[in-house]
């Protein structure tokens, strides 16, 4: 019984020391917390978080289809954003694509941010030595900010710079190109922006001439004309008007000078209706010429 007495006297004596060490272990946890507020705030003060920094804001535009922002604003806040941030299916070099209030910060509503170039042609398509122009806007830009025009032509692989000119007081541009005579894309830049590309379509020249000839009983016309630019090689197809309609009737190879020369005989006497057709390929657009009247 004396030995059951001592055993539990031994337990209850151990309990204390159990204790203290369970407390010991608890006190990081329990301290951790105010020592981190005494470290940010001094005694008597209110703890605040520190000051957010605000992201620089780089802006290359090397991407024609992101809408490049103003340089750094000094305040800017995330809500208030000009249109390059924040709109629904807009992406910007320097807001990216998401709600404004995830973005880092761009302009402000009231500063004057370049959008990228905007670019037309007229006329498009074109005719062979047709001059055609090439204008558009850069809303936000300086007056007399220089805009370059970049061409590339069929066959090639990259743009090259081919004409430049500056925008006027009201944030327009341009720029006249004369005889063109095939096929090419362009592209205006302007500072970090640069334009969509703009795919112009040309038609060739194609010329017809006949007159009329009798030989060994027979009516027949002779026919010859020219394609330009040149189209050395390819096929010419001489097509008469029957009904509504056009048929074929000779398929002459333009030579070395792109011109072509055949003579046709017909069944019957009369007026017949014709013309000469170019098809398309990468240089030019299909291409018909004139309709010519020729009595044989």
């Amino acid at each position: 019984m004396r030995r059951v007495l001592r055993s539990l006297a031994a337990v209850v004596a151990a309990l204390p020391a159990v204790a203290a060490v369970a407390a010991v272990a608890a006190l990081p946890a329990v301290a951790a917390l105010p020592a981190v507020a005494q470290l940010s705030a001094a005694p008597g003060t209110v703890a605040r978080s520190p000051p957010a920094v605000t992201p620089a804001i780089a802006c290359p535009g090397a991407d024609p289809g992101l809408i490049p922002c103003c340089g750094p604003v000094a305040g800017a806040r995330a809500a208030a954003v000009d249109a390059c941030c924040g709109a629904a299916g807009i992406a910007s070099s320097c807001c990216g694509v998401g709600p404004a209030a995830t973005e880092p910060p761009c302009c402000l509503a009231a500063s004057r941010c370049a959008a990228p170039p905007t670019i037309a042609a007229s006329p498009n398509p074109a005719t062979a030595g047709q001059r055609v122009t090439i204008a558009g806007a850069l809303v936000g830009a300086t007056a007399r900010t220089r805009v370059v025009l970049y061409q590339r032509l069929p066959g090639q692989r990259a743009f090259s710079p081919v004409a430049a000119t500056a925008t006027d007081p009201s944030d327009r541009y341009l720029i006249r190109q004369g005889s063109v005579q095939t096929n090419r894309n362009w592209y205006v830049a302007a500072g970090a922006g640069r334009s969509a590309i703009v795919s112009e379509s040309v038609h060739a020249v194609v010329t017809l001439r006949g007159a009329g000839r009798a030989r060994d009983g027979e009516q027949g016309a002779t026919l010859s004309g020219r394609v330009t630019p040149a189209h050395p090689g390819q096929r010419v197809l001489v097509e008469q008007q029957q009904g509504r309609g056009w048929r074929v009737i000779a398929r002459p190879r333009l030579d070395s000078a792109s011109r072509y020369a055949i003579v046709r005989t017909f069944a019957k006497r009369g007026v017949v209706r014709l013309r000469a057709v170019l098809g398309a390929d990468r240089r030019n657009l299909r291409s018909t010429s004139a309709v010519v009247s020729i009595t044989v």
